[in-house]
């Protein structure tokens, strides 16, 4: 059952979707860059990739929050509306496409997918110095689909968003 934010729970369950990741990679081998029919579009590294790469980005608007600093930053908005439905409804699947900046390209690197896997995985540690602040922050930053979201709400986003596509993943892994 979806969960309302909460730092406090929020950075250990991102920190063990995202090394789960890393488990599902070795799982599928050879063939984490196959697509299955029916599941899913994307691959394993994929959904990898763009969730790591998601996570970074939501990381990075919960540390400039906490910091008080972003050109993005907005002291007054209108909280999102859709956040905390999605928070009710959970993740459903094929319902929403991407934004262009988080798709990942037909052809994974290996490379890259770790760095962006042990970049996500590192700013999630990293919260560790902040995790008092976050629920306290000031301001919110604006999300392409959801609006405008607060620090707790941006890493809640990065938590649902990859458990989201670890299940998927999962799945993927687990048919091959």
């Amino acid at each position: 059952m979806p969960t309302a934010p909460n730092p406090t729970t929020d950075r250990p369950a991102l920190l063990a979707a995202l090394t789960a990741f890393q488990e599902r990679l070795q799982q599928a081998g050879t063939r984490r860059s196959d697509v299955l029919a029916g599941v899913s579009g994307w691959a394993v590294d994929q959904h990898a990739y763009h969730a790591a790469l998601a996570a970074s980005l939501a990381l990075q608007n919960v540390t400039n929050l906490v910091a008080e600093k972003g050109v993005l930053i907005r002291l007054e908005a209108e909280p999102s509306e859709l956040f905390p439905k999605l928070v009710e409804l959970g993740f459903p699947r094929g319902q929403t496409k991407s934004p262009r900046m988080v798709v990942p390209p037909d052809a994974v690197d290996p490379e890259i997918l770790t760095q962006e896997l042990t970049g996500a995985i590192t700013a999630t540690l990293e919260l560790e110095t902040i995790l008092g602040r976050i629920s306290d922050a000031p301001g919110f930053i604006p999300h392409q689909l959801l609006g405008a979201l607060t620090a707790e709400q941006w890493l809640g986003f990065a938590r649902m968003h990859t458990e989201h596509h670890l299940m998927i993943a999962t799945e993927i892994a687990g048919a091959l």
